[in-house]
């Protein structure tokens, strides 16, 4: 048996030393020498720190057990991530007996170094050849080695004994992964439910470009420098309506959409709007009177954009129809989906090139039953120009009901609900950068320091032109010029566009066509019927 444990280690190292050097090198650098003790049935365990790894009587019989119970006879794809190795005799059952060959990724995260050792004796070469191994003491690093997963399809198999050695360790790692689970579930979902609202936007937009007033933004990457204040629609937006009016025209003012008649209604002008909304709720936030640039997407709503007076600048969210017309929309930023608006706005600002970028709005939550969008006094104003029989308050405080109201931990009346949550501990974990800073704040965000915007400087009064010149006017004089060239002119073979738009046509068509027949089959709701909309 000594034999074969010794062969079974050799191959596993070859194949550690090919697969991951910086692993290999710390075995080596360990010693390869590993207490193996016979079990009372003849198989090895290993005893570590005073506690068998695997059972003294019968080894693998309680990891084995943890496995059949979680995996359940499910024999569907997707990515494990095995927390703690024991001696693998679990992989082995896995992959050996349960799956066979398996086509998903798997990942095992050992933190103890002498364990995954021991664990090389035991496990099949064969089945190493196809896992990732990560054993990583510091926390922050083993995160760094999985983030890129795709974790809208992961199961995660905890050995019981290996884990209970640093269970810390573990439980914060199990935390993030089923967090990245909850988030790419939204996200999936998120493109499930939306994707023919997105495709019959891209496609309406599109058909549109032809118009002279929509442009594309590749050349704004890293144009611009200096500060930024970027107001999303949280409720503390109404902290500073003040320090903005001062601020404005020293520093670039970019608003969401759902803030501008706010901001403008408190004689604040930003500099730009900015939205990504593709769905039917930017009817109620459209603001038609003012000649503002608008930074947007392909699949926002057509109405924004057809009657948007002000020029249109897009960007590209990557989505599969957006690259099936890459030759109009190619020549833009691409910026992934994030969930919410208001993160997407903050990626956009860093691509440009501002720093520091100062924050409003950015919520997550409201006060009360105002929500993120209707917080900052955005209420009133809209059911000013609600009729009696539009609902828009009863639609607003049903949706709130559906999405989870929750109360924040530790306020009174700070309510959020789960969604904004998710988009909370992503901008936590993935966005927050050292260039942030919270100039009001409802549910202070993780890593961003508040600052007060009465601090700002902006230069002395003598410098104040100067500065303009070099910051603010740059941005909005580059918005505003005359000799921008749009995207319709942008396509050297002017026949190749008619070409796409003719494409475009016939898809929306085929979008249309499917949509008729899902309403009158019943199979959709009938308010879902403005897809079928002109």
């Amino acid at each position: 048996m000594k034999n074969t444990f010794e062969k079974r280690f050799s191959q596993n190292l070859k194949i550690i030393q090919n697969k991951n050097p910086e692993l290999f090198k710390k075995i080596l650098d360990r010693g390869t020498r590993i207490n193996l003790i016979t079990a009372n049935n003849g198989l090895a365990t290993f005893k570590y720190k005073g506690l068998f790894i695997e059972s003294r009587i019968n080894p693998g019989r309680i990891s084995i057990d943890e496995i059949n119970s979680t995996i359940k006879n499910d024999k569907k794809g997707g990515n494990l991530i095995f927390l703690g190795s024991g001696l693998a005799y679990h992989i082995n059952h896995l992959f050996g007996e349960l799956y066979g060959k398996y086509n998903g990724e798997a990942i095992v995260i050992e933190k103890e170094l002498d364990i995954l050792t021991a664990a090389f004796f035991i496990i099949e070469p064969y089945i190493l050849g196809n896992l990732t191994v990560v054993s990583d003491e510091n926390y922050d690093e083993t995160i760094d080695k999985i983030k890129n997963l795709n974790f809208s399809k992961i199961r995660i198999i905890k050995h019981p004994i290996s884990t209970k050695l640093h269970r810390e360790y573990y439980s914060n790692i199990e935390s993030y992964i089923r967090g990245r689970i909850r988030e790419e579930t939204a996200s999936s979902i998120t493109t499930k439910n939306q994707k023919k609202l997105w495709e019959r936007n891209i496609l309406k937009n599109i058909i549109d470009i032809k118009d002279e007033k929509y442009f594309n933004t590749a050349d704004m990457a890293g144009r611009f420098k200096g500060p930024v204040i970027l107001v999303a629609s949280g409720p503390s937006v109404e902290r500073v309506k003040r320090s903005l009016e001062k601020l404005r025209g020293s520093i670039p003012i970019i608003s969401l959409l759902p803030s501008l008649k706010f901001l403008m209604h408190n004689n604040i002008l930003p500099d730009a709007a900015f939205t990504t909304d593709p769905g039917f709720w930017n009817k109620e936030r459209f603001l038609k009177a003012e000649n503002i640039p608008l930074f947007t997407t392909f699949s926002v709503n057509p109405i924004i954009t057809k009657n948007w007076i002000g020029k249109v600048f897009y960007f590209n969210h990557n989505l599969d129809l957006e690259d099936d017309f890459y030759e109009i929309t190619g020549n833009n930023l691409k910026i992934p989906m994030q969930g919410t608006s208001s993160i997407v706005m903050l990626l956009f600002a860093r691509i440009l090139g501002f720093s520091p970028i100062y924050l409003t709005g950015f919520d997550f939550c409201g006060v009360g039953l105002k929500d993120h969008h209707s917080g900052a006094g955005f209420d009133s104003y809209l059911l000013l120009e609600s009729k009696r029989t539009h609902g828009w308050y009863s639609k607003m405080v049903k949706r709130l009901t559906d999405e989870g109201i929750n109360k924040v931990s530790g306020t009174d009346n700070i309510y959020t609900t789960y969604k904004l949550m998710l988009y909370k501990n992503w901008m936590e974990k993935w966005i927050v950068k050292d260039d942030l800073f919270n100039i009001s704040e409802i549910w202070p965000i993780m890593g961003v320091k508040k600052v007060d915007p009465e601090t700002i400087k902006i230069g002395k009064e003598t410098n104040k032109a100067k500065f303009n010149l070099k910051f603010r006017s740059n941005f909005k004089e580059f918005l505003l010029q005359e000799d921008l060239i749009p995207v319709a002119k942008s396509i050297h073979v002017k026949p190749y566009i008619d070409l796409l738009i003719g494409r475009a046509r016939m898809k929306l068509d085929e979008i249309k066509k499917e949509s008729r027949i899902k309403l009158n089959s019943g199979r959709i709701k009938p308010e879902a019927k403005g897809l079928l909309d002109p």
